[in-house]
Formats: structure tokens, sequence, C-alpha cells
């Protein structure tokens, strides 16, 4: 019961890390073809 409760509190966490790295990744792509289209 604890041992599943740490593996879902870990991989609640991972799927966050992943989530805001994926966010970040897609901002910076807009923001470069953003740069691309104005200039």
């Amino acid at each position: 019961m604890i041992l599943k409760k740490i593996i879902t509190k870990n991989s609640k966490k991972r799927l966050e890390n992943y989530c805001q790295k994926s966010l970040t990744k897609h901002l910076t792509f807009v923001s470069e073809t953003s740069k691309i289209i104005s200039n």
C-alpha cells in the first residue's frame, strides 16, 4: 500500500516535469517562429 503511494507520487511528479518541459519547448518554438515571421 505504502509502496503504491510512493510509485504514484513519483510518476505524477515525472509527468508534471514532462509537461513542463514540453510546454517550455513549445513556447520556445512559438517565439522563434514569431521572430522569423516578423523579420
